[in-house]
C-alpha cells in the first residue's frame, strides 16, 4: 500500500502543477492537500487515501509479508 499511496501523491502532485500552470493557480489547492495527506502520514501513520485503498483490497507492506512467510518453500 506504501508504494501505491507515493504513486499517487505523486501523479496528483505532478497533475495538479501541470493544470495550475495551463489552467489557473486553483489547481494548487489540489498539490497543498496531498501535501497535508503526506504530512499526516508521515506524523500518525495514515492518510484519507489509504482509507480508500483498505476498502479496495490493497494490502499493506506487513500483510504482503505475512503472505510471503506462510508460503510453502
Amino acid at each position: 500500500m506504501e508504494r501505491v499511496l507515493h504513486l499517487m501523491a505523486g501523479t496528483a502532485v505532478l497533475t495538479s502543477a501541470t493544470l495550475a500552470y495551463l489552467f489557473g493557480p486553483l489547481w494548487l489547492i489540489l498539490t497543498g492537500f496531498v501535501g497535508l495527506s503526506l504530512l499526516l502520514d508521515a506524523f500518525a501513520g495514515w492518510c484519507p487515501a489509504s482509507l480508500v485503498l483498505y476498502r479496495l483490497g490493497v494490502r499493506t507492506s506487513a500483510e504482503c509479508g505475512l503472505h510471503r512467510d506462510s508460503l510453502p518453500s
